[in-house]
């Protein structure tokens, strides 16, 4: 009796480690899929931004750098364990000393747009959403 309650546990425990290792296997596919994601993501935001400045080769990448930049310093800042209110007086610290190298290549109004998109004005396509929108009401 004794022998077969200590096989029982035995096989409960190799049952139960087989799961959490499944879990843990998980989470980190789960995870390397969103890194993936956020980093396509990115660079389809830098590339937008660069292309509607419509800069040269040299501006558009110290712009792409300064921005990658950003997106690391954000990160770190979100990591802290931090209230909200001070990651935010954080994030409009980084706001406004993270971009003053680029005056002396472009103009406020150009950085003034630069920090508008990564704020949440990006829109992936606007012109593409205008026309849709037209052809709707068309018909």
């Amino acid at each position: 009796m004794r022998f077969l309650k200590s096989i029982i546990i035995v096989f409960s425990l190799i049952l139960s480690s087989y799961g959490f290792s499944q879990t843990t296997a998980e989470v980190k596919y789960d995870k390397e899929r969103y890194e993936e994601k956020s980093k396509e993501l990115k660079a389809e935001i830098i590339s937008d931004i660069t292309e509607a400045l419509e800069l040269d080769a040299f501006k558009k990448q110290i712009v792409t750098q300064t921005i990658e930049a950003y997106f690391e310093e954000l990160t770190k800042i979100y990591m802290y364990d931090l209230a909200v209110f001070e990651k935010q007086d954080l994030v409009t610290q980084l706001d406004a000393r993270h971009f003053n190298d680029l005056q002396t290549i472009l103009e406020q109004e150009q950085i003034d747009f630069i920090l508008n998109q990564l704020k949440g004005d990006w829109k992936k396509d606007k012109k593409k959403k205008k026309r849709k929108n037209k052809r709707k009401k068309d018909n």
